[in-house]
C-alpha cells in the first residue's frame, strides 16, 4: 500500500498524544528520573518493578517525557540513554510479569518519541532482544509442558506488545524494517501466529487483540519490502481463508465493539494481501476487498456517532482510549501487569483480567498496588499518575460505544487506502517515478524524455472488468461523499468530553483520506458512472461549501482544505468541451471566495491545485462562444477574476504555466489588455528568475516545470504584447517589426 502513501503525502500513523489519549500531565523533574533509576537498580522486586511501572505511566504523557527519559543520563558511564539500557536488562527477566512490564514502557517509548527518539531505539540492543524473544516465545507455547492459563496470557500479552513495537518502529524507520525481516524466525512467527486460529499449529488460541497486533506489524513489514512479499507469499492462502471467513455477508448489521474489531483485523490482513500484489492475482479477492470496503464505508462518521451517543451523560472509566496500531499502555494496564510483593501471577490474572466483547484485555480496576505497603516508595518519586475512575467525565460517549467507533473509524481510513490502491493499480502498473535527483548540468531535453515516464498507465484489465463494476455496484462514489459530513451540532457533547482531541483526529482523518480516495475514484470511472454532468457539478459545489465554509470558521485542517481543492480540480477535469455548459452556473464572486481562502493557505498545494482548477475552467470557458462571448459577463468576470488570483501567486510556477496556456488562445486578447497581462508578466518574470537562481538546488523534484515557465515566459510576453497593443482601441496599434528595422535605426542615431 506505499503507493497511497507516496501519492498522498500522508503523515505517519504512529500515535500523536497532542491528538490522542487525554491524561493528566504528570512531574517530570529529573529527581523523579532519579528515583526511577536507582529503583530499576535495585535487587528487590517490588523496587525495580515497580520503578518499571512508574517509568511506563510516564513514558505515555507525551514527546516531552519521552524525550526527557532517552536523554537521561543518571551515573551511567554510557550517557544519555541510561535508562534504555537498563530497559534492555529487563527482557529476558525470568518472570514473566516483569518482561511484560519492560515491553510495556518499550511500547510507549516506541508510540510516542519523533524520529530522532526512534534513532536512539535502534542504537539500543533492543530491537534485537525483541526479535529473539518472539520465535522463542512461539517455541515455548507449542511445548506441552506449558498448560497454566495464567502463563499463556502472559506470553501472548508480551508477544501483542513486542507486535505494537514493531509497527510503531517500522513505522517510522526503514532501518527498523530491515532488522526485523532479516532477523531469523520473526516472519514465520508473526505468520503463524496470524493464521493459528486457521492452521490450528498453535495448542492455545491466539486472542483476538493480539491477531490484531501482529497483522498490524506485518502489514507495516510488507509495504514495499519484496524480500518480505517473497517471504509471505507462500502464506497467501492462509490470508485469504481470513478473508472468507470475514466476508462482508458474514457480518451483522448492528456496530457495536465486536463487529467493529472484526472488521478492522479483516480490512489489516487485506492491506497484507494488497502489498502482496494479490489483486492482480485473484479476482476473488478483489471482490471480498471491495465487499469489506463497502461495509466499512456504510455508514458515515456523522451516523456513526449518532448512534453510540447516548441522550444521558454517563461516567467512562478511564480505558486505554489510543488507536489501535499504535497504543500507549495506561497506568492501569501496567496495574495489570506487574505485581507488588509476593503475590504471583495466577493472582493477577485472577483479580485483574476481564474479557470484553473484542476479545481484548481490560481491567476492572478493583486491585491497585497496596499503599501501605508501598506508602514509603509513593512519597519518594515525584510522579504522580492517574487512578481508574477517578474522574467525572461530561461527555455522554460509554465505553463500549467508544471503541465501536474506534475501530470503525480506523477501518474507515484503512478501507479507503485500500480503495485508492485499487484505483490505481498495483505498484507494477503504477507510474514510475525517478526518484534520483538530476544534476543541474543534465540537458533540458533529457528531462523532458523521463517526463513521459511520469505519465501514468493505461487501464489495466482489473481495473475494467473488475474495479470499475465493483465501484458502480456498491455505489462507492456517493458512500465516499457521504462521509464528508461534518459533525452535527448536537454532537457537541461529544466534543466537549475527555475523548475530543483523538475523536476529531479519526474523523480527520477519515475525511481527508475520503477526499484522497475521491480523486483516485473521479480518474477512473467515466462521466455516467458519476451520475452525469449534473450531478457531477453538485458534487463539485459541496466540495467547495465542505472547505470553504469551514475555513470562514477557522475549523478545517490543511489536509481536508488541500484535499477538497484536489477533489474540485479532479471533478472539473472529468468535463468535456459538450458538458461546460454545465459550468456555467459558476460565478465570479464564488471564485473571489474560493481564491481569497487559497491565498489565505499557507499550504502549497492548495495554491498549485486551485492554479490548475483555474486552467481545466478557463480552458472550458474558451471552447464555449467567440471572442465576443469572452467580452461579455459572465465569461469575462470570471476569467478576469481567475487570472486576478493567478497573478498573486506568481510565485507558483503552476500558476504560471497555467496563465501561458489561457492566454495562448488568440481571442484572449481583449482580456489580456483589459487586465493589464503583458506588463505585469514584465514585472513578474524578472521576480521569478531571480528566485529560480536562488533556490535551483532545492527545487530539483520541480526541475522540469521551472525550466519550461522559464524558457516559455519572455516568449509568451514577445509574442502576446503586440496582439494585446492591436486588440485595445485605447492604445496605438503596434506596427510589425521589420527584419533589421531597428538596427539600422540605432546606427543612424549613433552617426
Amino acid at each position: 500500500m506505499g503507493k497511497f502513501r507516496e501519492k498522498s503525502k500522508l503523515t505517519s500513523n504512529r500515535f500523536n498524544p497532542h491528538s490522542g489519549r487525554p491524561s493528566k500531565p504528570t512531574k517530570k523533574e529529573p529527581q523523579g528520573l532519579a528515583v526511577i533509576y536507582e529503583k530499576l537498580n535495585c535487587i528487590e522486586e517490588c523496587d525495580y518493578l515497580h520503578g518499571l511501572q512508574s517509568l511506563a505511566a510516564l513514558a505515555g504523557d507525551g514527546l516531552d517525557a519521552v524525550t526527557t527519559i532517552l536523554e537521561f543520563a543518571g551515573n551511567d558511564v554510557g550517557g544519555s540513554g541510561a535508562l534504555l539500557r537498563i530497559l534492555s536488562w529487563y527482557l529476558p527477566h525470568q518472570k514473566l510479569y516483569v518482561r511484560l512490564a519492560a515491553v510495556g514502557a518499550l511500547r510507549n517509548l516506541s508510540s510516542c518519541g519523533s524520529s530522532s527518539h526512534i534513532e536512539l531505539l535502534l542504537q539500543s540492543d533492543v530491537l534485537s532482544k525483541l526479535c529473539q524473544m518472539v520465535p522463542n516465545y512461539l517455541e515455548t507455547l507449542m511445548s506441552p509442558t506449558i498448560n497454566e492459563a495464567s502463563e499463556v496470557a502472559e506470553i501472548f500479552s508480551i508477544l501483542e506488545q513486542i507486535a505494537f513495537i514493531f509497527y510503531n518502529l517500522c513505522e517510522a524507520s526503514a532501518e527498523a524494517t530491515t532488522v526485523v525481516s532479516e532477523s531469523p524466525g520473526v516472519l514465520q512467527s508473526l505468520v503463524q501466529l496470524s493464521s493459528a486460529s486457521l492452521t490450528k499449529s498453535l495448542p492455545h488460541k491466539t486472542p483476538d487483540s493480539c491477531c490484531l497486533a501482529v497483522n498490524l506489524a506485518l502489514l507495516c513489514l510488507s509495504e514495499d519490502n519484496p524480500p518480505v512479499c517473497d517471504e509471505l507469499e507462500s502464506y497467501t492462502e492462509h490470508l485469504m481463508e481470513v478473508i472468507r471467513q470475514e466476508d462482508a455477508s458474514s457480518f451483522s448489521k448492528e456496530i457495536d465493539a465486536t463487529n467493529a474489531f472484526r472488521l478492522f483485523n479483516a480490512l489489516t490482513v487485506s492491506g497484507i494481501l494488497v502489498n502482496l500484489d494479490t489483486c492482480g492475482a485473484l479476482d476473488e479477492f478483489a471482490t471480498l476487498l471491495t465487499n469489506l470496503v463497502e461495509r466499512a464505508l456504510s455508514v458515515s462518521p456523522h451516523q456513526l456517532l449518532v448512534q453510540h451517543v447516548a441522550a444521558v451523560p454517563l461516567p467512562l472509566q478511564e480505558n486505554n482510549t489510543t488507536e489501535p496500531h499504535s497504543p500507549i499502555l495506561s497506568p492501569d494496564d501496567l496495574n495489570q501487569w506487574s505485581i507488588m510483593g509476593d503475590s504471583n501471577t495466577s493472582q493477577l490474572n485472577e483479580k485483574h483480567e476481564t474479557s470484553d466483547t473484542n476479545g481484548t484485555t481490560n481491567v476492572d480496576g478493583s486491585e491497585m498496588i497496596d499503599g501501605d505497603e508501598n506508602e514509603a516508595t509513593d512519597k519518594e518519586i515525584v510522579l504522580h499518575f492517574e487512578q481508574k475512575n477517578a474522574e467525572q467525565d461530561n461527555g455522554c460517549l460509554s465505553s463500549k460505544g467508544w471503541k465501536a467507533v474506534e475501530y470503525w473509524l480506523e477501518a474507515q481510513q484503512l478501507a479507503l487506502e485500500l480503495l485508492n490502491n485499487l484505483c490505481c493499480g498495483s505498484d507494477k502498473d503504477s507510474s514510475v517515478v525517478d526518484k534520483r535527483r538530476p544534476t543541474l548540468e543534465e540537458d533540458v531535453e533529457e528531462d523532458m524524455d523521463q517526463e513521459k515516464d511520469w505519465e501514468p498507465c493505461e487501464e489495466t484489465d482489473l481495473e475494467e472488468k473488475i474495479v470499475k463494476p465493483l465501484l458502480e455496484k456498491h455505489q462507492l462514489f456517493k458512500r465516499i461523499l457521504a462521509l464528508l459530513q461534518p459533525l452535527p451540532p448536537e454532537l457537541q457533547s461529544v466534543e466537549d468530553s475527555k475523548y475530543a482531541k483523538q475523536l476529531l483526529t479519526l474523523v480527520t482523518g477519515v475525511r481527508v483520506r475520503s477526499l484522497s480516495t475521491l480523486q483516485a475514484v473521479l480518474e477512473l470511472l467515466d462521466m455516467d458512472q458519476l451520475g452525469g454532468p449534473a450531478s457531477l457539478f453538485e458534487t463539485w459545489t459541496e466540495l467547495g461549501r465542505l472547505a470553504f465554509a469551514e475555513q470562514q470558521q477557522q475549523k478545517i485542517e490543511a489536509g481536508i482544505l488541500e484535499g477538497a481543492t484536489g477533489a474540485m480540480r479532479a471533478v472539473v477535469t472529468k468535463f468535456s468541451p459538450e458538458h461546460a455548459s454545465h459550468l456555467s452556473a459558476i460565478t465570479a464572486s464564488e471564485l473571489q471566495v474560493l481564491f481569497s481562502v487559497g491565498l489565505s493557505s499557507s499550504e502549497a498545494g492548495v495554491r498549485r491545485n486551485l492554479a490548475r482548477l483555474v486552467g481545466v475552467l478557463g480552458c472550458l470557458l474558451l471552447t464555449q462562444g467567440s471572442a465576443q462571448d469572452l467580452m461579455r459577463d459572465p465569461a469575462k468576470s470570471v476569467l478576469l477574476t481567475a487570472t486576478e488570483f493567478l497573478l498573486q501567486v506568481c510565485d507558483n510556477a503552476e500558476a504560471l504555466d497555467v496563465i501561458i496556456d489561457l492566454y495562448s488562445d488568440d481571442r484572449t486578447d481583449f482580456l489580456a489588455a483589459q487586465c493589464d497581462l503583458v506588463t505585469r508578466l514584465r514585472n513578474i518574470v524578472h521576480y521569478f528568475n531571480a528566485r529560480y537562481k536562488q533556490n535551483k538546488k532545492n527545487l530539483a523534484e520541480h526541475r522540469v516545470l521551472l525550466i519550461t515557465v522559464k524558457d516559455n515566459l519572455p516568449a509568451f510576453i514577445k509574442y502576446k504584447e503586440p496582439r494585446v497593443l492591436n486588440a485595445d482601441p485605447s492604445k496605438p496599434h503596434a506596427s510589425k517589426p521589420r527584419p533589421g528595422g531597428p538596427k539600422n535605426k540605432q546606427k543612424s542615431k549613433r552617426k
